[in-house]
């Protein structure tokens, strides 16, 4: 995973934006724990190329060139152990080299003022309080594995997604 900043492509408006990356499994300098870029979140976007490189996790490659590799801090986590940052701090990771896989879950966190730029709709859950805003849908609460209603957001979710992901480039979904 090439480095990247989440607030530049996810299209979402918000001073107040966590993600929190959950590891499932260890994720050590081996297995291709996440690399920091302290600071990168105070400053404005930093300009993202898309390289398109097949072997790159990121939907377009999308990369920030130039980045002084010795001013990254590895983030090294155990099973159980999360990671909270900015979404605008850049990050990236290498490949794993270990003989094992490197699960984590990915969470985004942000308030009922942030709204979604990038597209006429989009949907989060709302985990405590009231939503006076309505910038995203509520998605529903599963009744049981696999609720229709919970599937068909999701789907919907992800074909939002991806456009949101691939807007503006030149060449779209046809790169998947």
């Amino acid at each position: 995973v090439s480095w990247h900043q989440d607030s530049n492509y996810w299209g979402v408006e918000s001073d107040r934006f966590v993600s929190a990356w959950l590891a499932v499994s260890p994720a050590s300098e081996e297995s291709g724990c996440i690399r920091l870029l302290p600071g990168s979140h105070r400053g404005p976007k930093m300009e993202h190329v898309d390289t398109w490189e097949k072997d790159n996790m990121l939907t377009r490659g999308q990369t920030i060139m130039g980045v002084d590799e010795s001013k990254a801090v590895k983030l090294e986590l155990q099973p159980g152990e999360i990671a909270l940052f900015d979404y605008r701090l850049a990050h990236a990771s290498h490949a794993n080299q270990s003989n094992d896989r490197r699960i984590g879950i990915g969470i985004r966190y942000m308030p009922p003022t942030a709204r979604q730029t990038l597209a006429d709709w989009d949907c989060a859950s709302l985990l405590r309080g009231n939503d006076i805003h309505g910038h995203f849908e509520l998605e529903p609460e599963p009744s049981c594995d696999f609720d229709p209603l919970a599937v068909a957001m999701h789907q919907k979710a992800d074909e939002v997604q991806r456009k949101i992901y691939y807007q503006g480039s030149t060449r779209g979904q046809a790169a998947e």
